[in-house]
């Protein structure tokens, strides 16, 4: 019984590190964002807002998908995905499922999702000998 392999579960730490993670990043695009617009730069704000959320999830579920594999990805940005409607919550009093809140939500899912998918580490193949019988 002690050679069964166990299911890899996320550590802790490294999804809470990961969620942290995106929100730092989230909000400090969202700055840069609002700097660029103050300038003047031409930016289209919704489309940026939803891009730098996938890229948000994408980069915290990276960091734990170290960690935890594929389910350590998706529990970090299922982590972000609840800070921002939390945060949605408690500055607006609502979410506007319909409208862009719910849209952001489904960008930080893919994000998550992706980095699930590209960021858990590979398994390595191990080869197999061929044994040759002399005659």
């Amino acid at each position: 019984m002690a050679n069964q392999k166990q299911s890899k579960l996320p550590e802790g730490g490294a999804l809470v590190r990961g969620a942290v993670l995106a929100v730092g990043v989230w909000l400090g695009g969202v700055l840069a964002l609002a700097g660029g617009i103050a300038l003047g730069l031409p930016m289209e704000g919704f489309l940026s807002l939803a891009v730098l959320t996938a890229m948000a999830s994408f980069a915290g579920g990276c960091y734990a998908a170290r960690g935890g594999g594929f389910s350590g990805a998706l529990g970090a940005s299922a982590v972000f995905a609840l800070s921002l409607a939390a945060a949605g919550l408690a500055l607006w009093q609502r979410v506007a499922w319909n409208g862009h809140g719910g849209l952001l939500l489904l960008w930080a899912a893919g994000g998550g999702i992706l980095a699930g998918l590209l960021g858990t580490p590979r398994k390595k193949r191990s080869r197999r000998r061929i044994y040759t019988r002399a005659l």
